[in-house]
């Protein structure tokens, strides 16, 4: 039997056709008479004053709120991003969603332990076209979440689908001598370039299309200090 908080005090005994026993609460230690059969089926699992606390858990108020916002954009048509192009929320109601969400956070982020860093992260779909369904919600980072839009465009490296805006950071990390600046990857990426050929540019030393570090050039040095030169000669000729 699992049992909250409930200690056995003394032998079962019948009373009114039923056989009980009394056990005693942990919680506000009070002694209550209990139904054996209820106890053996799990209808009763804990004492009458925990009925009004129904997660044993913090962050169940925050997943709550976040349950109310999703029904409230969801059902909204005029809201164009959730309501209006038809996403939904498939579970069944709100304590299944909160009981689901307060699982998987502590079975992916179990160093989270207070509720103030638990608002630091935010409830992202994994497919952004579907639905708020068991297995399509993820807790994620704010910065994750905002990546994941449809507006964002994601490019292929290293076998998986990454954001263009964290492309240049993955590409810097594999190789620090990358001599192109991140708004060059991004526009080499928007051409349809994977992350391997854009590495692949910076290695190879190649102007073809990349914006390498320019050299100066003695050539045209000399030719603006001549330049300058008879500039200063006119005036003096005046």
């Amino acid at each position: 039997m699992h049992l909250d908080g409930l200690t056995f005090c003394g032998e079962c005994y019948r009373r009114d056709g039923y056989i009980h026993i009394r056990a005693k609460c942990a919680y506000c230690d009070e002694e209550r008479e209990y139904n054996i059969n209820n106890l053996l089926t799990g209808k009763s699992t804990r004492c009458h004053c925990r009925r009004r606390v129904k997660y044993d858990d913090p962050f169940a108020e925050v997943f709550g709120e976040r349950f109310d916002a999703i029904k409230q954009r969801c059902k909204n048509s005029n809201n164009k991003d959730y309501g209006g192009r038809g996403i939904r929320c498939h579970f069944e109601n709100r304590e299944a969603f909160v009981r689901y969400m307060i699982a998987l956070c502590r079975e992916s982020y179990p160093d989270i332990c207070t509720v103030e860093e638990l608002r630091a992260y935010d409830i992202d779909r994994t497919d952004n076209d579907g639905h708020y369904t068991p297995g399509n919600v993820r807790l994620v980072s704010r910065s994750q979440n905002l990546s994941n839009t449809r507006r964002t465009r994601f490019i292929r490296y290293n076998g998986r689908e990454v954001a263009a805006s964290h492309l240049w950071h993955l590409l810097k990390n594999d190789d620090p001598n990358l001599p192109f600046s991140c708004a060059w990857v991004a526009k080499l990426a928007k051409q349809g370039l994977s992350g391997e050929q854009i590495l692949a540019r910076g290695t190879e030393g190649k102007r073809q299309g990349g914006r390498r570090a320019t050299r100066p050039q003695w050539v045209s040095v000399a030719i603006l200090w001549l330049y300058g030169l008879l500039r200063k000669r006119r005036k003096a000729d005046g």
